[in-house]
């Protein structure tokens, strides 16, 4: 399970994480390198699942549920499965396997997305059990509908902790997960400012870097009623070179690189950073939020 603030990467990393695991397998085969480089986004994406929770997912549309169905002799209720049977069906039908014997079947991974928007413990049900006992029949809440989760399904989860914290979470989930938090990361976000860099804007990108990182410290250390779960995610700063760049291409006057890019930044702190610390501020005292405010915004615009 990838944790953390939102704007971190986590669905990313995801995915990042899923590729690796079904290229190392495959790999596993020296004689699949070549099929491998030539035709990766095969070998990969067709093994990678994707779903995203929100509060209307429910236990019948993930495990199974009754329907009312037309018959010739009117109507009847059947037990139709869910989401995860069309996945696990998938992983049960893989071809390719990793080793010599031909008995490991490649990895497929299904990638749940937001998980804390639902109830876990009603939506996965027999899922817990079914993760820990592979391979073996469980019997669903739904008669004649039987899990079975193969070896070769992992499952990868990310989850919003502003919206649910980690503490708050079942037990059943969190001893059959591994947990790693993602938070703001300067490195990352130097690595995508680099790759949208506009050529004026890269003399500004370490002091925006700087800014963007003692930000987070006095959200992290200084508000209390925040704290490091509170933090502003990479992907949002990240947006500072398109930002340059439509601003720049604004008709008017001409405009200094430092004024262009002064101008980027002040847009991106009134449209983006501000009102989402305000909204993490909500319920605080409205003087103590004016003054975090202030502090936050001198903090980021180098004021003094």
């Amino acid at each position: 399970i990838y944790y953390g603030p939102p704007g971190t990467g986590k669905t990313h990393s995801a995915n990042a994480l899923a590729e690796s695991l079904i290229a190392i397998h495959f790999l596993h085969k020296k004689e699949n390198l070549q099929r491998f480089l030539k035709d990766k986004k095969t070998v990969v994406d067709g093994r990678i699942h994707y779903l995203q929770f929100n509060p209307n997912t429910s236990y019948e549309d993930f495990i199974a549920g009754y329907q009312l169905k037309s018959t010739s002799d009117g109507s009847e209720t059947v037990p139709v499965k869910g989401q995860l049977f069309n996945i696990i069906e998938k992983a049960n039908q893989e071809t390719e396997t990793t080793d010599k014997d031909n008995k490991i079947k490649l990895p497929h991974v299904l990638i749940l997305d937001e998980i804390n928007r639902v109830d876990l413990s009603r939506v996965f049900g027999e899922l817990f059990s079914a993760m820990e006992y592979r391979n073996k029949p469980i019997e669903t809440a739904i008669k004649g509908i039987t899990l079975i989760i193969p070896d070769n399904l992992y499952i990868i989860g990310t989850m919003n902790e502003i919206d649910f914290s980690v503490e708050r979470m079942d037990f059943a989930l969190r001893r059959r997960f591994l947990w790693k938090f993602k938070g703001y990361d300067k490195d990352v976000l130097s690595n995508m400012l680099s790759q949208n860099l506009h050529d004026t804007l890269s003399e500004y990108i370490e002091e925006f870097v700087d800014a963007c990182t003692l930000l987070n410290e006095y959200i992290s250390t200084e508000i209390d009623e925040l704290g490091v779960d509170y933090q502003i995610g990479h992907t949002f700063f990240a947006e500072l070179p398109k930002i340059y760049e439509q601003n720049a291409n604004l008709t008017g006057k001409s405009r200094s690189k430092l004024k262009l890019y002064k101008e980027a930044r002040d847009i991106l702190w009134r449209f983006s950073i501000e009102p989402m610390l305000e909204a993490f501020l909500g319920n605080t005292d409205k003087e103590m939020v004016q003054n975090y405010m202030c502090n936050a915004e001198k903090i980021f615009t180098h004021a003094k």
